[in-house]
């Protein structure tokens, strides 16, 4: 208590110890400042990359329902040409048989 009332009674002590007060708020303002600015960035870098991965993940969906309708199509093809060829043999029977020669 003494060494208080003595640094608050001489102006000299008084000014160094609001000196050293202001700048230690000063420090710690900037310092806030300084980590605010961090987080802000910190923030905005896990928004950015996670609507990148967001965006891959959809063209990736985007590309698996892409082959899944090629895959679906080609089998509907596949079907219409073998179901083509069966209607064909059933009007005409003998090449069927021609086809069986060919393949021996």
């Amino acid at each position: 208590v003494c060494d208080v009332f003595e640094v608050l009674s001489d102006p000299v002590k008084r000014k160094a110890y609001d000196d050293r007060i202001q700048l230690a708020q000063n420090n710690k303002k900037m310092w806030d400042e300084q980590h605010n600015r961090w987080v802000k960035t910190h923030e905005e870098w896990a928004h950015q990359a996670k609507e990148r991965s967001e965006a891959r993940m959809k063209e990736r969906a985007d590309f698996y329902e892409s082959l899944k309708r090629i895959k679906e199509e080609k089998q509907r093809y596949v079907e219409m040409v073998e179901q083509f060829y069966q209607e064909l043999r059933e009007c005409h029977p003998e090449w069927e048989s021609r086809r069986q020669v060919a393949l021996q």
